[in-house]
């Protein structure tokens, strides 16, 4: 308040050691746009930053994206066991859904959306067993309980059905255009 000729940028990371410094700039030189959502799709479309120091690159064709998010679905997040990927209020974007015992165990270690057999969704972090998954919370404050689910029906819980691989956050639902 005290400068309003500059802006301050700052970084967040859920690593305090992974800070960077913020960096001030001019407000005229500034040109500022919102961020809306973060796609985890790099695999997928192989962008990085064309500078090591950049921590955005323009995307030259959205085809790719709009191609990776095809047949996609939003889940709203309720509560704490997403954070810091995702907070209350948001919305996580799934790919395609993945059937099928083989498959899904490719997705051992990353972060998923689990869908039992009566249907209920889990955003958490996969990890496979022999006969059962453990799904773990994201929120390293210890609040939360990971969730077991069998991969069949010898184990008296409820069964693991399919995964959603996470293809994103989406912070806000865009505001519906005039017609």
């Amino acid at each position: 308040d005290g400068h309003p000729g500059i802006a301050v940028l700052t970084a967040q990371s859920v690593d305090p050691t992974a800070l960077v410094e913020p960096v001030i700039i001019a407000n005229e030189r500034k040109n500022c746009r919102k961020i809306v959502g973060t796609l985890f799709l790099s695999r997928q479309i192989g962008v990085t930053p064309a500078e090591p120091k950049h921590e955005v690159a323009a995307l030259p064709d959205a085809t790719a994206v709009k191609k990776a998010l095809d047949g996609g679905r939003l889940f709203g997040v309720n509560g704490r066991s997403a954070e810091p990927i995702a907070l209350d209020g948001q919305f996580i974007i799934t790919r395609e859904p993945v059937t099928g015992l083989a498959a899904m165990k490719a997705y051992d270690g990353r972060v998923v959306v689990a869908i039992d057999d009566a249907g209920t969704p889990y955003f958490k972090r996969l990890r496979w067993g022999s006969k059962f998954v453990v799904l773990e919370s994201l929120n390293p404050d210890g609040n939360t309980p990971s969730e077991v689910l069998s991969l069949d029906d010898s184990l008296g819980l409820p069964q693991l059905s399919q995964i959603l691989e996470v293809a994103g956050v989406l912070f806000e639902l865009p505001a519906p255009s005039a017609a």
